[in-house]
């Protein structure tokens, strides 16, 4: 929240159109969040992961298997 937000919602506080928070609904507020925060961080790890095991199998194969590139097929084929 943005201070702006904050100062609204004293105001409507002060002004009765919002009800003071318990201590109960803040926790269980800040639990939902926890875990809605939680779940983000790990999808974007597990993307993130999964991004460099793809690069690093990729990389292997080109060590592994080298293909040849089109300059080497050129001078393959002048010299048959």
């Amino acid at each position: 929240m943005c201070t702006e937000e904050c100062r609204r919602l004293q105001r409507s506080i002060r002004c009765g159109l919002v009800k003071h928070f318990t201590v109960g609904e803040i926790q269980e507020k800040a639990l939902v969040l926890q875990s809605v925060k939680l779940n983000d961080w790990m999808e974007k790890e597990i993307l993130r992961l999964t991004h460099l095991c793809d690069t690093a199998s990729e990389k292997g194969q080109k060590k592994e298997y080298p293909f040849p590139t089109p300059y080497v097929i050129i001078i393959y084929i002048l010299f048959i």
